[in-house]
């Protein structure tokens, strides 16, 4: 730890003299180490990718990371509601240290999510604002570094692998655990994958800057400036606005709720009141979540099988993204 602290304190030396660095404890899984880094000029959070390569499934993670920094700076500067990213001395956003990758945030004292319709309307607000005013708050150079990130194993390349991801399960299996769990349920995965490949949009969506990973968790709250802020967008992209959408849509509708239509009809009409009545948007919306959910099941396998790193996640693919997967097809939800 002491050659962290020098290294941040070399690297950042405008921050004043560093005081502490200690972990941060969180109740829920992430993909980066966190600590709180103090200084005599302030506190900071420091996130630590341990594993880049596994992580984002690319050799040019410091790349991909430093165009994200660098967008997410100039979107608060723009007046955006995102987290503020500190620049280093020589203006980096990305440090490497023992192969690790660092990278320093202002720390935020706002409080977490609590599921109350204000707090659904401020998130779905702020997301709103980052699909319609984000492309535009990009400088042109950064608007190209984005351009260029492509999302982590994306399903295009994993629904390629089936046959070798069922073959990985049944090897994973023979104990019994969540492997079995999993193997037990491939047909549903075969069918949300089919489905998906399938399906051809109705709906006119919009290409934007999106989060592709906002959710309760990823949302912290300021009740004095009635705002939210947006953190941890490391999987930030320039994509369809739909998947984005959906994808929050279910993570704040159904968030420690039972899975209901009604429910999710009424995250539908908080985050996307403006597309309820055109056509085909429904249904558009409903594949999104199906393909947002079927990606994040095979992105997991594939990142475990082809690297074995991040193996935790596995542990989420039964109770949510398959549920998702199943609660949204067993009937007309949308409808």
């Amino acid at each position: 730890m002491t050659g962290l602290i020098e290294h941040l304190a070399l690297r950042y030396s405008s921050l004043g003299r560093p005081l502490d660095l200690a972990p941060m404890t969180l109740d829920f899984r992430v993909s980066n180490n966190l600590f709180e880094y103090s200084t005599t000029g302030g506190r900071f959070v420091l996130k630590v990718v341990v594993n880049p390569e596994a992580l984002y499934g690319s050799p040019t993670v410091v790349e991909r990371l430093e165009a994200v920094g660098r967008a997410t700076f100039e979107l608060r500067r723009a007046g955006l509601p995102v987290e503020e990213i500190v620049a280093s001395d020589e203006t980096r956003f990305v440090q490497q240290y023992n192969g690790q990758l660092l990278r320093l945030f202002a720390f935020n004292a706002g409080r977490a999510y609590v599921d109350r319709p204000c707090d659904r309307l401020r998130s779905a607000r702020a997301l709103r604002r980052l699909h319609t005013e984000g492309l535009a708050c990009l400088s042109d150079g950064t608007r190209r570094g984005i351009a260029r990130i492509e999302k982590a194993f994306p399903l295009h390349i994993t629904a390629s692998k089936l046959s070798a991801l069922r073959t990985f399960l049944q090897e994973q299996a023979g104990a019994g655990g969540v492997f079995a769990q999993i193997l037990e349920q491939w047909g549903v995965i075969e069918a949300a994958v089919e489905r998906t490949l399938t399906y051809r949009r109705v709906w006119a969506d919009s290409v934007c800057l999106v989060h592709t990973d906002f959710h309760p968790r990823n949302a912290l709250f300021d009740d004095e400036l009635d705002q939210v802020t947006l953190i941890d967008l490391d999987n930030m992209i320039i994509d369809w606005r739909l998947p984005c959408l959906g994808f929050s849509i279910l993570r704040f509708g159904l968030f420690q709720r039972e899975r209901t239509p009604e429910a999710l009809h009424e995250a539908i009409a908080t985050f996307a009141p403006e597309d309820l009545e055109k056509p085909g948007f429904l249904d558009d919306l409903l594949h999104a979540m199906i393909y947002i959910e079927i990606e994040k099941v095979l992105r997991i396998l594939y990142r475990v099988k082809k690297t074995g790193q991040y193996a935790s996640f596995v542990d989420n693919i039964c109770p949510l993204h398959l549920s998702n997967i199943k609660f949204l097809t067993a009937s007309a939800v949308c409808a």
